[in-house]
């Protein structure tokens, strides 16, 4: 039987077992024709192992890819895998929250059988630690916000986290496996959808982004995710520089001929913004848009 849902779940250095398994109690209560793909991305072998056994877990399939092939490429072999005609994307670091979680996707896919369909995301009510008080912060006041405010622009409110894409969207518009690093695969893709008019629908059915990183990797992926920003600026796609904030920032500032004094402003302070955004109990936000902006001036 052609299932009615694929899941698709990529994993790197995770243990997407509790996910799995919260998954599968649903499929049981709904007694839906649902699979689940776990595709783990090169990991080190003590994480490959601590997942190895959801290889005999009924109506999931686990594999295993040799190296690690990215966060795009993973992605579309997950989408070429799936047998049903709607994907739900998952990060592996998700946390289920909503007991109707899978009930109220499927009920949407009925009712928008052609549209992107995105759940949103949560952080935990509290910081965990000080040390985690960066990626808190910003997810929890910039990236966790509710489907009306999503809805007011639902391509730049597109996150990859948690959303279901038919297959026949996904075949116009896989991932762009160019983009090999952490970060924005997800906005090129919300913005190649705005292209092709595809719909997309925000509705509240949140996940959990149950694994914070510390505030120095979060700062890390934070550089590799603008190093990918200019990626996509240098391709020359001028009505994608004025969709995006922080580019069109940038190409006003360049018209300026002022985009040296960011770079240069990344030069002097780059070292105190990093001590500050990495010790604080509560980081400046504003700050760390100084420090990303002017990253990107420096490159």
């Amino acid at each position: 039987m052609k299932p009615l849902l694929s899941i698709a779940i990529p994993v790197f250095n995770q243990d997407v077992k509790k996910l799995v398994y919260s998954l599968q109690n649903q499929i049981n209560e709904l007694e839906a024709p649902i699979e689940i793909l776990v595709f783990d991305d090169g990991s080190s072998l003590s994480w490959k192992k601590k997942n190895q056994s959801l290889t005999n877990l009924p109506g999931t399939e686990y594999s295993e890819l040799p190296a690690n092939v990215g966060r795009a490429a993973i992605r579309n072999r997950l989408a070429r895998a799936a047998r049903a005609a709607h994907i739900l994307f998952l990060d592996g670091d998700s946390v289920i929250i909503e007991k109707n979680f899978l009930k109220s996707y499927l009920k949407e896919i009925s009712n928008h059988p052609e549209a992107v369909i995105c759940g949103g995301r949560k952080y935990p009510g509290k910081c965990p630690a000080n040390e985690y008080s960066l990626h808190w912060h910003y997810g929890r006041y910039r990236e966790s916000k509710s489907a009306a405010i999503r809805s007011l622009n639902p391509y730049e409110g597109f996150h990859s986290n948690n959303f279901i894409m038919p297959v026949s969207v996904w075949q116009q518009t896989p991932f762009d496996e160019s983009l090999k690093q952490y970060g924005h695969e997800d906005t090129l893709l919300g913005y190649e959808l705005m292209l092709r008019g595809s719909e997309v629908q925000h509705i509240e059915n949140p996940t959990i982004h149950g694994q914070l990183e510390n505030n120095r990797e979060f700062l890390h992926k934070t550089r590799q995710a603008i190093q990918n920003l200019k990626l996509l600026y240098d391709r020359g796609d001028d009505q994608f520089i004025q969709w995006h904030r922080l580019l069109r920032r940038y190409e006003k500032l360049k018209k300026m001929k002022l985009q040296f004094a960011g770079a240069m402003a990344y030069k002097i302070m780059h070292r105190f913004w990093e001590g500050r955004l990495s010790q604080s109990e509560e980081p400046s936000l504003r700050e760390f848009n100084w420090y990303r902006f002017s990253y990107l001036c420096s490159l």
